[in-house]
């Protein structure tokens, strides 16, 4: 049985045509960098990846709106140059000799060297689900979206602020009668809130979960925002493997098809539903299971119908 949700859309839906982040309209405009460091002092990054030793903060939405004054396309907007070349050139000299080290530029093979940093600026956005049936307790994870339920009066009534996509098989035991009846535990550091499965899609082995948690969504997520996976990008895994959340591993996209992703990212029970990360931080998917030692994503691109409306369509960017 699927229960669909009339009318569920994105928020960013009305921006899709611009392939910007939800709330790039809403950033705040700045004359020159002078005014962007009064409030960033050491400038402002569009992800994770360009950061080196800048200290600048990543916003990718103010980077985004005030693109024109990254002069030389490094991802950053008015940080200390000086600071920044610290991480990534430095000169030596002797009496006798002068050497210069250059490090590489990063890509989206270039792994990432602090694991603890991207998980906590990512995986704010990852949950811990329970769905408890009698004696037997179903531990997966729960990926926080951006949704909107203006129109639905009764989940307003209910308060409910998230919205977390995970597997069909972690709630399946727990879809009894009306949706106030499908209860699950959803935790969240050490909060617990009551949530409701609202919508799945057997086939696709997905589900949608409402919360009263008020949890961080991945960030400005569409599809069209995030370019096409490759065989041999860095990959991160972040979910509840045996119910402990955060819990991250970091590998590589092993393939891509219509269906999956395959990737050497370990994944383990509990960790269904979970997400997975390109180096720069946007939601390629998630996770659905492992195979040998790889682990099998659901791609955003089958989110369409199954987590949101049918109008909503999702697809890679080349």
């Amino acid at each position: 049985m699927t229960m669909k949700r009339p009318g569920i859309f994105l928020v960013t839906s009305v921006v899709l045509m611009m392939a910007l982040p939800w709330n790039v309209a809403e950033a705040q405009t700045f004359k020159n960098c002078a005014a962007v460091r009064a409030k960033y002092p050491n400038g402002v990054a569009i992800n994770f990846g360009v950061i080196g030793t800048s200290g600048a903060e990543i916003n990718r939405a103010i980077y985004l709106r005030n693109q024109r004054l990254d002069r030389d396309k490094d991802g950053l907007i008015c940080e200390d140059e000086w600071a920044q070349s610290i991480g990534s050139t430095t000169t030596t000299t002797t009496t006798t000799t002068t050497t210069t080290t250059t490090t590489a530029p990063v890509t989206r093979r270039t792994p990432v060297a602090d694991l603890s940093e991207f998980v906590r600026v990512y995986g704010a956005a990852l949950t811990t689900i329970e769905c408890r049936s009698g004696s037997s307790i179903a531990v997966g994870s729960g990926t926080s979206i951006r949704m909107t339920y203006t129109d639905f009066k009764e989940l307003v009534d209910r308060a409910i602020k998230s919205s977390l996509v995970t597997n069909h098989h972690v709630v399946k035991n727990c879809l009894r009668g009306d949706w106030l009846d499908r209860q699950v535990l959803v935790r969240t550091g050490s909060v617990e809130c009551v949530g409701y499965v609202w919508n799945w899609d057997v086939p696709k082995d997905l589900a949608v979960v409402d919360t009263t948690c008020d949890i961080p969504k991945v960030a400005g997520f569409t599809g069209t925002t995030v370019p096409r996976p490759v065989i041999g990008d860095i990959a991160i895994v972040i979910g509840s493997a045996a119910g402990i959340a955060g819990t991250s591993t970091q590998g590589a996209i092993a393939n891509i098809t219509d269906r999956d992703v395959l990737v050497t990212a370990q994944a383990a029970p509990g960790s269904s539903g979970g997400a997975l990360f390109n180096r720069d931080g946007q939601l390629l998917g998630i996770v659905q299971g492992a195979t040998g030692t790889l682990t099998v994503v659901i791609p955003i691109t089958r989110f369409s119908d199954a987590v949101y409306a049918a109008s909503v369509s999702i697809a890679w960017r080349s």
